[in-house]
Protein backbone atom coordinates (compact mmCIF):
# COMPACT_ATOMS: atom_id res chain seq x y z
CA UNK A 1 0.00 0.00 0.00
CA UNK A 2 2.67 2.46 0.88
CA UNK A 3 3.91 2.40 -2.79
CA UNK A 4 0.99 3.74 -4.57
CA UNK A 5 2.22 6.46 -5.68
CA UNK A 6 1.21 7.21 -9.28
CA UNK A 7 -1.80 7.31 -11.80
CA UNK A 8 -3.24 4.20 -12.26
CA UNK A 9 -1.69 2.61 -9.77
CA UNK A 10 -3.51 -0.32 -7.69
CA UNK A 11 -3.36 -2.12 -4.43
CA UNK A 12 -5.52 -4.49 -3.33
CA UNK A 13 -5.91 -5.83 0.62
CA UNK A 14 -6.67 -9.41 0.57
CA UNK A 15 -7.14 -9.11 4.53
CA UNK A 16 -9.61 -6.93 3.94
CA UNK A 17 -11.01 -7.10 0.73
CA UNK A 18 -10.16 -3.48 0.31
CA UNK A 19 -8.88 -2.05 -3.51
CA UNK A 20 -7.35 1.08 -3.20
CA UNK A 21 -6.81 3.04 -6.68
CA UNK A 22 -4.85 6.01 -7.68
CA UNK A 23 -7.20 7.37 -10.88
CA UNK A 24 -5.45 7.67 -14.00
CA UNK A 25 -7.21 10.82 -15.33
CA UNK A 26 -9.70 13.41 -14.06
CA UNK A 27 -12.53 11.72 -15.51
CA UNK A 28 -11.97 8.89 -13.72
CA UNK A 29 -11.52 10.65 -10.43
CA UNK A 30 -14.72 12.01 -10.93
CA UNK A 31 -16.22 8.63 -11.88
CA UNK A 32 -15.18 7.49 -8.75
CA UNK A 33 -15.94 10.35 -5.93
CA UNK A 34 -19.42 10.56 -7.98
CA UNK A 35 -19.70 6.72 -7.31
CA UNK A 36 -20.29 6.15 -11.06
CA UNK A 37 -16.76 4.35 -12.06
CA UNK A 38 -16.92 0.56 -13.16
CA UNK A 39 -14.22 -1.62 -12.10
CA UNK A 40 -13.72 -4.61 -14.53
CA UNK A 41 -11.59 -7.80 -13.36
CA UNK A 42 -10.83 -10.89 -15.26
CA UNK A 43 -12.14 -14.25 -14.41
CA UNK A 44 -11.77 -16.46 -17.49
CA UNK A 45 -8.36 -17.73 -18.79
CA UNK A 46 -10.02 -18.93 -22.06
CA UNK A 47 -12.35 -17.12 -24.68
CA UNK A 48 -12.56 -20.15 -26.88
CA UNK A 49 -11.77 -23.78 -27.04
CA UNK A 50 -12.21 -25.42 -30.35
CA UNK A 51 -11.95 -29.63 -29.37
CA UNK A 52 -12.03 -32.77 -31.28
CA UNK A 53 -10.71 -36.14 -31.85
CA UNK A 54 -7.82 -37.39 -33.87
CA UNK A 55 -11.19 -39.55 -35.44
CA UNK A 56 -13.27 -36.78 -35.57
CA UNK A 57 -11.69 -33.60 -35.34
CA UNK A 58 -13.34 -30.22 -35.07
CA UNK A 59 -12.91 -28.65 -38.82
CA UNK A 60 -13.18 -26.31 -41.46
CA UNK A 61 -13.60 -23.28 -38.35
CA UNK A 62 -12.17 -19.87 -39.04
CA UNK A 63 -12.09 -17.34 -36.43
CA UNK A 64 -11.68 -14.02 -37.86
CA UNK A 65 -12.17 -10.14 -37.71
CA UNK A 66 -12.87 -10.25 -33.44
CA UNK A 67 -10.73 -8.56 -30.27
CA UNK A 68 -9.65 -10.93 -27.61
CA UNK A 69 -8.68 -8.87 -24.53
CA UNK A 70 -8.23 -8.90 -20.93
CA UNK A 71 -8.16 -12.66 -20.14
CA UNK A 72 -7.20 -13.99 -16.44
CA UNK A 73 -3.28 -14.16 -16.15
CA UNK A 74 -2.38 -18.13 -15.92
CA UNK A 75 1.53 -17.67 -13.91
CA UNK A 76 -0.49 -19.51 -11.35
CA UNK A 77 -1.95 -22.16 -12.78
CA UNK A 78 0.01 -25.87 -14.45
CA UNK A 79 2.89 -25.50 -16.20
CA UNK A 80 4.55 -28.55 -18.14
CA UNK A 81 8.12 -29.28 -19.66
CA UNK A 82 7.00 -30.74 -23.15
CA UNK A 83 10.29 -31.26 -24.23
CA UNK A 84 14.08 -31.39 -24.04
CA UNK A 85 14.53 -27.54 -24.02
CA UNK A 86 15.20 -25.17 -21.28
CA UNK A 87 11.16 -23.72 -21.02
CA UNK A 88 8.14 -24.90 -19.21
CA UNK A 89 4.39 -23.97 -21.06
CA UNK A 90 1.20 -23.65 -19.66
CA UNK A 91 -0.94 -25.39 -21.80
CA UNK A 92 -3.50 -23.51 -22.65
CA UNK A 93 -4.50 -20.39 -23.87
CA UNK A 94 -7.15 -17.28 -24.72
CA UNK A 95 -7.71 -19.55 -28.02
CA UNK A 96 -7.09 -23.29 -27.32
CA UNK A 97 -7.60 -25.75 -29.84
CA UNK A 98 -6.95 -29.59 -29.72
CA UNK A 99 -8.43 -32.34 -31.98
CA UNK A 100 -8.34 -30.21 -35.08
CA UNK A 101 -8.11 -29.49 -38.79
CA UNK A 102 -8.41 -26.56 -40.99
CA UNK A 103 -9.21 -23.83 -38.57
CA UNK A 104 -8.05 -20.12 -39.31
CA UNK A 105 -7.45 -17.68 -36.83
CA UNK A 106 -7.58 -14.23 -39.14
CA UNK A 107 -7.60 -10.43 -38.42
CA UNK A 108 -7.99 -11.06 -34.13
CA UNK A 109 -6.23 -8.30 -31.90
CA UNK A 110 -5.37 -10.14 -28.83
CA UNK A 111 -4.98 -6.85 -26.39
CA UNK A 112 -3.17 -7.38 -23.24
CA UNK A 113 -4.67 -10.97 -22.25
CA UNK A 114 -3.34 -12.46 -19.54
CA UNK A 115 -1.70 -15.67 -20.54
CA UNK A 116 -1.16 -17.47 -23.76
CA UNK A 117 -2.80 -16.04 -26.98
CA UNK A 118 -3.19 -19.02 -29.14
CA UNK A 119 -2.08 -22.75 -27.88
CA UNK A 120 -2.18 -25.38 -31.03
CA UNK A 121 -2.06 -28.42 -28.78
CA UNK A 122 -1.45 -32.05 -30.09
CA UNK A 123 -3.65 -33.55 -33.20
CA UNK A 124 -4.18 -30.37 -35.13
CA UNK A 125 -3.02 -30.18 -38.59
CA UNK A 126 -3.35 -27.76 -41.92
CA UNK A 127 -4.39 -24.76 -39.47
CA UNK A 128 -3.25 -21.02 -39.39
CA UNK A 129 -2.84 -18.18 -37.47
CA UNK A 130 -2.76 -14.95 -40.04
CA UNK A 131 -3.00 -11.03 -40.00
CA UNK A 132 -3.75 -10.90 -36.18
CA UNK A 133 -2.37 -8.82 -33.97
CA UNK A 134 -0.35 -9.41 -29.91
CA UNK A 135 -0.25 -6.34 -27.78
CA UNK A 136 1.41 -7.03 -24.31
CA UNK A 137 0.55 -10.64 -23.82
CA UNK A 138 1.07 -12.44 -20.62
CA UNK A 139 2.85 -15.32 -21.55
CA UNK A 140 3.71 -16.30 -25.33
CA UNK A 141 1.59 -14.86 -28.55
CA UNK A 142 1.40 -18.57 -30.19
CA UNK A 143 2.71 -22.08 -29.34
CA UNK A 144 1.92 -25.05 -30.84
CA UNK A 145 3.38 -28.34 -29.10
CA UNK A 146 2.57 -31.94 -29.34
CA UNK A 147 3.06 -35.04 -26.52
CA UNK A 148 4.64 -38.40 -27.17
CA UNK A 149 4.82 -41.74 -25.09
CA UNK A 150 7.99 -41.80 -23.86
CA UNK A 151 10.22 -41.68 -27.80
CA UNK A 152 7.70 -42.53 -30.14
CA UNK A 153 6.33 -39.86 -31.93
CA UNK A 154 2.82 -40.36 -32.86
CA UNK A 155 1.20 -38.14 -35.57
CA UNK A 156 -1.85 -38.65 -33.90
CA UNK A 157 -0.64 -36.33 -30.70
CA UNK A 158 1.68 -34.11 -32.61
CA UNK A 159 0.53 -30.99 -34.16
CA UNK A 160 1.85 -30.71 -38.18
CA UNK A 161 1.51 -28.31 -41.18
CA UNK A 162 0.62 -25.43 -39.12
CA UNK A 163 1.22 -21.53 -40.47
CA UNK A 164 2.03 -18.58 -38.50
CA UNK A 165 1.83 -15.57 -41.04
CA UNK A 166 1.71 -11.96 -41.20
CA UNK A 167 1.25 -11.55 -37.32
CA UNK A 168 2.10 -7.99 -35.67
CA UNK A 169 3.63 -8.94 -32.07
CA UNK A 170 4.43 -6.45 -29.55
CA UNK A 171 5.89 -7.65 -26.13
CA UNK A 172 5.64 -10.64 -25.18
CA UNK A 173 5.95 -11.96 -21.63
CA UNK A 174 4.56 -9.33 -19.21
CA UNK A 175 4.58 -11.75 -16.66
CA UNK A 176 6.01 -15.05 -17.27
CA UNK A 177 9.38 -14.75 -18.84
CA UNK A 178 10.74 -18.39 -20.52
CA UNK A 179 7.66 -16.99 -23.62
CA UNK A 180 8.22 -15.94 -26.82
CA UNK A 181 6.36 -14.71 -29.73
CA UNK A 182 6.31 -18.21 -31.52
CA UNK A 183 6.96 -21.41 -29.22
CA UNK A 184 7.45 -24.81 -30.64
CA UNK A 185 7.63 -28.46 -29.25
CA UNK A 186 6.83 -32.35 -30.24
CA UNK A 187 5.55 -30.93 -33.72
CA UNK A 188 6.71 -30.22 -37.59
CA UNK A 189 6.40 -29.09 -40.80
CA UNK A 190 5.61 -25.32 -39.50
CA UNK A 191 5.69 -22.15 -41.66
CA UNK A 192 6.37 -19.39 -39.59
CA UNK A 193 6.66 -16.49 -42.11
CA UNK A 194 6.15 -12.71 -42.91
CA UNK A 195 5.95 -11.40 -39.30
CA UNK A 196 7.10 -8.51 -37.53
CA UNK A 197 8.02 -9.49 -33.59
CA UNK A 198 9.58 -7.08 -30.82
CA UNK A 199 9.76 -6.57 -27.34
CA UNK A 200 10.55 -9.71 -24.87
CA UNK A 201 12.29 -11.03 -22.10
CA UNK A 202 13.80 -14.68 -23.94
CA UNK A 203 13.87 -15.39 -27.74
CA UNK A 204 11.61 -14.13 -30.18
CA UNK A 205 11.45 -17.97 -32.07
CA UNK A 206 11.92 -20.26 -30.01
CA UNK A 207 12.57 -24.31 -31.17
CA UNK A 208 12.39 -26.41 -28.25
CA UNK A 209 13.67 -29.16 -29.83
CA UNK A 210 14.20 -30.62 -33.35
CA UNK A 211 11.89 -33.40 -33.29
CA UNK A 212 10.52 -34.72 -37.03
CA UNK A 213 11.97 -31.35 -38.59
CA UNK A 214 11.25 -30.07 -41.34
CA UNK A 215 10.09 -26.16 -40.23
CA UNK A 216 10.43 -22.75 -42.36
CA UNK A 217 11.05 -19.60 -40.86
CA UNK A 218 11.35 -17.14 -43.22
CA UNK A 219 11.04 -12.96 -44.21
CA UNK A 220 10.16 -12.33 -40.49
CA UNK A 221 11.54 -9.22 -38.63
CA UNK A 222 12.18 -9.60 -35.07
CA UNK A 223 14.08 -7.35 -32.44
CA UNK A 224 14.59 -5.97 -29.16
CA UNK A 225 14.26 -9.46 -27.70
CA UNK A 226 16.34 -11.06 -24.31
CA UNK A 227 15.71 -7.65 -22.46
CA UNK A 228 15.82 -9.28 -19.21
CA UNK A 229 17.36 -12.34 -19.42
CA UNK A 230 20.72 -13.83 -20.88
CA UNK A 231 22.94 -16.85 -22.90
CA UNK A 232 19.76 -16.71 -25.19
CA UNK A 233 18.78 -15.53 -28.96
CA UNK A 234 16.19 -13.57 -30.94
CA UNK A 235 15.84 -17.18 -32.29
CA UNK A 236 17.05 -19.93 -30.30
CA UNK A 237 17.05 -24.01 -30.54
CA UNK A 238 17.71 -27.12 -28.89
CA UNK A 239 17.68 -30.54 -29.49
CA UNK A 240 18.82 -32.35 -26.68
CA UNK A 241 16.76 -35.99 -27.06
CA UNK A 242 15.92 -38.30 -29.71
CA UNK A 243 12.70 -39.86 -30.93
CA UNK A 244 11.72 -42.38 -33.13
CA UNK A 245 8.61 -42.85 -35.60
CA UNK A 246 7.53 -44.75 -38.53
CA UNK A 247 9.50 -43.86 -41.29
CA UNK A 248 7.09 -41.61 -44.15
CA UNK A 249 7.94 -43.83 -47.23
CA UNK A 250 8.63 -47.59 -45.19
CA UNK A 251 5.91 -47.09 -42.09
CA UNK A 252 6.73 -50.74 -41.42
CA UNK A 253 10.06 -48.76 -40.09
CA UNK A 254 11.50 -46.46 -38.10
CA UNK A 255 13.39 -42.97 -38.76
CA UNK A 256 14.82 -40.57 -35.90
CA UNK A 257 16.47 -38.28 -38.05
CA UNK A 258 14.73 -34.90 -38.33
CA UNK A 259 13.94 -33.27 -41.84
CA UNK A 260 16.24 -30.29 -42.39
CA UNK A 261 14.72 -26.99 -41.20
CA UNK A 262 15.37 -23.93 -43.30
CA UNK A 263 15.98 -19.82 -41.56
CA UNK A 264 15.74 -17.91 -44.62
CA UNK A 265 15.39 -14.17 -45.55
CA UNK A 266 15.17 -12.95 -41.61
CA UNK A 267 16.21 -10.03 -39.81
CA UNK A 268 17.36 -11.00 -36.65
CA UNK A 269 18.74 -7.47 -34.95
CA UNK A 270 20.46 -7.56 -31.58
CA UNK A 271 21.00 -6.46 -28.93
CA UNK A 272 20.15 -10.43 -27.90
CA UNK A 273 23.41 -12.01 -26.53
CA UNK A 274 24.20 -14.79 -29.56
CA UNK A 275 21.10 -13.30 -31.24
CA UNK A 276 20.96 -16.79 -33.71
CA UNK A 277 21.56 -19.69 -30.93
CA UNK A 278 21.44 -23.23 -32.32
CA UNK A 279 22.13 -24.49 -28.53
CA UNK A 280 22.29 -28.18 -26.92
CA UNK A 281 22.11 -30.46 -29.84
CA UNK A 282 20.41 -28.07 -32.41
CA UNK A 283 20.81 -30.48 -36.02
CA UNK A 284 19.70 -30.27 -39.66
CA UNK A 285 19.40 -26.48 -39.85
CA UNK A 286 20.18 -24.55 -43.15
CA UNK A 287 20.58 -20.71 -43.00
CA UNK A 288 20.87 -18.89 -45.58
CA UNK A 289 20.32 -14.88 -46.85
CA UNK A 290 19.39 -13.71 -43.17
CA UNK A 291 20.63 -10.26 -41.87
CA UNK A 292 21.94 -11.08 -38.46
CA UNK A 293 22.79 -7.38 -37.12
CA UNK A 294 25.02 -7.50 -33.82
CA UNK A 295 25.59 -10.39 -31.23
CA UNK A 296 26.82 -13.51 -33.11
CA UNK A 297 25.61 -16.84 -34.69
CA UNK A 298 26.09 -19.86 -32.27
CA UNK A 299 27.12 -23.33 -33.65
CA UNK A 300 27.10 -25.41 -30.13
CA UNK A 301 27.07 -29.37 -30.33
CA UNK A 302 24.73 -30.34 -32.96
CA UNK A 303 24.90 -32.47 -36.57
CA UNK A 304 24.77 -30.62 -39.60
CA UNK A 305 24.40 -26.47 -39.64
CA UNK A 306 24.97 -24.85 -42.48
CA UNK A 307 25.02 -20.85 -43.02
CA UNK A 308 25.39 -19.62 -46.21
CA UNK A 309 25.13 -16.24 -47.96
CA UNK A 310 24.03 -14.50 -44.99
CA UNK A 311 25.02 -10.98 -44.00
CA UNK A 312 26.23 -10.12 -40.49
CA UNK A 313 26.92 -6.85 -39.38
CA UNK A 314 28.87 -6.08 -36.11
CA UNK A 315 28.42 -10.04 -35.61
CA UNK A 316 30.23 -12.91 -36.27
CA UNK A 317 29.86 -16.93 -35.51
CA UNK A 318 30.78 -19.11 -32.84
CA UNK A 319 31.94 -22.51 -32.86
CA UNK A 320 31.71 -23.67 -29.01
CA UNK A 321 31.98 -27.51 -29.29
CA UNK A 322 34.54 -29.07 -31.84
CA UNK A 323 34.47 -32.25 -33.51
CA UNK A 324 31.34 -31.71 -35.87
CA UNK A 325 32.45 -32.10 -39.71
CA UNK A 326 29.11 -31.20 -40.90
CA UNK A 327 29.12 -27.35 -40.20
CA UNK A 328 29.51 -25.00 -42.83
CA UNK A 329 30.08 -21.36 -42.89
CA UNK A 330 30.06 -20.24 -46.72
CA UNK A 331 30.27 -16.77 -48.49
CA UNK A 332 29.26 -15.08 -46.12
CA UNK A 333 29.24 -10.80 -45.22
CA UNK A 334 31.01 -9.70 -43.05
CA UNK A 335 30.39 -5.71 -41.80
CA UNK A 336 32.40 -4.24 -39.28
CA UNK A 337 33.04 -7.26 -37.61
CA UNK A 338 36.06 -9.55 -36.44
CA UNK A 339 37.57 -12.69 -38.69
CA UNK A 340 36.19 -15.78 -38.53
CA UNK A 341 37.67 -18.75 -37.14
CA UNK A 342 37.02 -22.00 -35.78
CA UNK A 343 37.83 -25.90 -36.07
CA UNK A 344 39.98 -26.99 -38.47
CA UNK A 345 37.32 -30.03 -38.83
CA UNK A 346 34.46 -28.13 -39.95
CA UNK A 347 32.57 -29.03 -43.39
CA UNK A 348 33.52 -25.66 -44.86
CA UNK A 349 34.78 -22.20 -43.32
CA UNK A 350 35.67 -20.43 -47.11
CA UNK A 351 34.12 -17.39 -49.37
CA UNK A 352 33.74 -14.74 -46.72
CA UNK A 353 33.79 -11.40 -47.44
CA UNK A 354 35.20 -8.66 -45.20
CA UNK A 355 33.61 -5.36 -45.64
CA UNK A 356 34.04 -1.87 -44.44
CA UNK A 357 31.85 1.14 -44.41
CA UNK A 358 33.82 3.58 -47.08
CA UNK A 359 33.07 6.65 -44.46
CA UNK A 360 35.28 4.32 -41.91
CA UNK A 361 38.81 4.32 -41.37
CA UNK A 362 39.67 1.47 -44.07
CA UNK A 363 41.28 -1.94 -42.18
CA UNK A 364 42.54 -4.58 -44.24
CA UNK A 365 42.22 -7.72 -42.76
CA UNK A 366 45.79 -9.36 -42.00
CA UNK A 367 46.79 -12.64 -43.26
CA UNK A 368 45.56 -15.31 -40.63
CA UNK A 369 46.07 -18.54 -39.77
CA UNK A 370 45.03 -21.92 -41.16
CA UNK A 371 41.85 -22.35 -38.93
CA UNK A 372 40.54 -18.93 -39.78
CA UNK A 373 39.05 -17.47 -43.59
CA UNK A 374 41.30 -15.82 -45.15
CA UNK A 375 38.34 -14.19 -47.20
CA UNK A 376 38.47 -11.26 -49.43
CA UNK A 377 38.55 -7.44 -48.24
CA UNK A 378 36.32 -4.72 -49.61
CA UNK A 379 34.39 -1.26 -49.00
CA UNK A 380 30.91 -0.51 -49.14
CA UNK A 381 28.93 2.37 -48.84
CA UNK A 382 26.03 3.03 -46.69
CA UNK A 383 24.08 3.26 -49.63
CA UNK A 384 25.60 -0.47 -50.52
CA UNK A 385 24.45 -1.84 -47.07
CA UNK A 386 20.67 -0.84 -47.72
CA UNK A 387 21.16 -2.03 -51.02
CA UNK A 388 22.33 -5.45 -49.77
CA UNK A 389 19.96 -5.55 -47.03
CA UNK A 390 17.02 -5.16 -49.47
CA UNK A 391 18.20 -7.77 -51.68
CA UNK A 392 17.91 -10.36 -48.64
CA UNK A 393 14.43 -9.47 -47.65
CA UNK A 394 11.85 -11.52 -49.91
CA UNK A 395 9.99 -9.20 -52.55
CA UNK A 396 6.36 -10.38 -50.97
CA UNK A 397 7.09 -8.88 -47.86
CA UNK A 398 8.97 -5.73 -49.48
Amino acid sequence: FEELDAAGEWFHNATTGMLYYIPATAAERTDLLQGTALAEVSVHPMVLSVRGTPSQPAKDITINNVNVTHTMPTYLSDYEVPSGGDWSVHRGAAIFVDGAENVTISQVGFDQVGGNGVFFSNYVKHSKVASSTFWRVGDSAYLVAGSTKLALGDTATTPEYNEFTGNLIDTVGVYMKQTSCFFKAVTHANTITSNVCYNGPRAGINFNDGFMGGDLLEGNLIFNMVRETGDHGTFNSWDRRDWIWPCPNSPDEFCMKPAVSRLRHNMFLGPAGWNVDHDDGSSQYESTFNTVYTGGFKYRDGDYRNMTSNLMIQAQPWFQVTGFPLDYFVNNTMVASPEVCGPTNLGALTGTTYATISSEPFTAKQPLDNQCDQGTNTTMTWDQLASTIRSLWPASSQ
